[in-house]
């Protein structure tokens, strides 16, 4: 099942890629294109995992009520480029292939859908055996939402500042 959803990953991911170098924007090339998603995987897959596993010492520390598991959580660290360097690798290389022309507070949301949905479907892999609903909760709290907060996380700083957009003259 792993090699199932990493192989279903990559594919998506490279695809998406192929098709936004062959439908590129006007004065893009495609080396333009391919350094801006190799810069996004590189940022991605280096502070990815890292807020990923932040945010799930924060739930931890939430659910055990003691700030002991939240400090405890750096030795986390090492694991999480283990379990999250894959995806957050691929989200970083979709999102830095789709870069917006214009970057807005929305243009932060589908990197973040994006990241929670490749660490949900990676996790699945490692979790999921007996094709039931309880064996979600596993790669949905451990995945899917790390994944999506640090989405955004990485998409903040990769894309920058929204840029002010000014109201169209009548």
């Amino acid at each position: 099942m792993l090699l199932l959803s990493v192989c279903v990953l990559a594919a998506a991911s490279l695809g998406v890629l192929t098709w936004r170098i062959v439908r590129r924007p006007e004065g893009k090339t495609r080396g333009d294109i391919a350094r801006a998603g190799a810069a996004g995987a590189a940022l991605f897959a280096a502070l990815g995992p890292p807020v990923g596993t932040l945010v799930f010492a924060l739930f931890l520390a939430a659910a055990a009520m003691s700030l002991e598991s939240l400090f405890t959580s750096v030795f986390l660290v090492p694991w999480s480029y283990l379990y999250g360097g894959v995806p957050a690798l691929l989200c970083g290389l979709v999102t830095g292939a789709c870069r917006p022309a214009v970057v807005t507070w929305r243009s932060y949301c589908w990197p973040g859908l994006l990241g929670g949905l490749y660490a949900f479907v990676f996790l699945a892999g490692f979790a999921v055996r007996e094709n039931t609903l309880p064996e979600l909760g596993f790669p949905l709290f451990l995945g899917g939402v790390p994944g999506l907060i640090s989405g955004v996380a990485c998409a903040r700083v990769f894309y920058g500042k929204p840029q002010a957009t000014t109201p169209a003259a009548a």
